[in-house]
């Protein structure tokens, strides 16, 4: 762990980049396994839910093509939508949602306990982290979820409202605060964004990660994080450009060249779990570059870390 904790503090990126080459291929066979589990356990229970069969769904692009022809010719969208779901049975599409909630918690769980087993014991066995997934830290994850919801449904509605009437009073001085104001509530944000980490490694309680991440995540240091993720963003974008473009130069853009739409598909879901891999192991290394944890060592750990601060 040692070694970890010194790649982390001396530099969070180099050491998460690290941590990815260890658990990148568990991370994405488990992400195969736990989609699979939800495609199988959420999609009967959604097709109940509107009432819809298997033929249902295999001719569910004719249906939205008759949709946009009874749109076009001015028929009433309510009564559109009611001939597309004929009947809805809400009690199976809350449980939809409950199953989903639990396997999106445990999913969190799963690859944070991924990372932590490789910090804490350079072990990236995929059996102990679906293992270790099962604790009642998918409660406290669901918890957690819905705390940052509502903070950010909050703070979003506070900035709409704020900014509605800067506009209302003068369009030009909106405009101008509400994009300033934009970069300080994504940073505001920011700050939470590693209280996940803090719960699963730290076994810390929701109030607790929360705390911790705004504590450690400081202005100055979100700010930076928005900067690193925007530049992050866009050569995200230019390479899945670069990649789409090559892809449709050997197989053709035709919008009916289901080969080229299937490894489209693939190429981008690949590139999605590397990137959410990416993004979990960040979490990690944040998380351990501002803790104190040393995993019961008594080596001053201190002396071979540069001094952030």
């Amino acid at each position: 762990m040692k070694e970890y904790l010194q790649l982390f503090r001396g530099s969070a990126f180099n050491g998460s980049i690290t941590l990815l080459r260890r658990i990148l291929l568990p991370n994405l066979v488990i992400t195969i396994l736990l989609t699979l589990v939800s495609l199988a356990a959420i999609f009967p229970l959604i097709l109940k839910g509107f009432g819809w069969g298997i033929s249902d769904l295999m001719n569910f692009g004719e249906r939205m093509k008759e949709v946009f022809s009874n749109m076009s010719q001015g028929q009433q969208p309510m009564e559109i939508m009611g001939q597309l779901f004929t009947t809805i049975n809400f009690g199976y599409l809350a449980l939809a949602f409950i199953v989903a909630l639990l396997l999106g918690a445990y999913r969190y769980c799963v690859f944070f306990k991924l990372n932590d087993n490789e910090v804490r014991g350079s072990n990236n066995k995929i059996g102990d982290a679906i293992k270790g997934g099962f604790s009642e830290k998918v409660l406290s994850m669901i918890g957690l979820y819905f705390i940052l919801m509502i903070l950010m449904v909050v703070v979003l509605l506070i900035y709409g409202l704020f900014v509605g009437l800067l506009m209302a009073a003068s369009k030009i001085l909106g405009v101008l605060i509400a994009f300033i104001l934009f970069f300080v509530v994504a940073i505001l944000i920011i700050r939470f964004l590693i209280a996940p980490a803090a719960l699963m490694h730290g076994n810390m309680g929701v109030f607790d990660a929360l705390g911790y991440s705004f504590k450690n995540i400081t202005w100055k240091r979100a700010g930076i994080l928005l900067l690193m993720s925007l530049v992050f963003i866009i050569a995200f974008f230019i390479v899945s450009m670069i990649i789409g473009a090559i892809t449709g130069a050997f197989l053709g853009h035709a919008e009916m060249n289901m080969t080229y739409l299937i490894i489209s598909q693939i190429i981008s879901a690949i590139i999605n779990a590397i990137l959410a891999a990416f993004l979990f192991t960040s979490f990690t290394a944040i998380y351990f570059r501002y803790s104190d944890d040393s995993d019961g060592e008594e080596t001053n750990i201190e002396e071979h870390l540069i001094n952030e601060n």
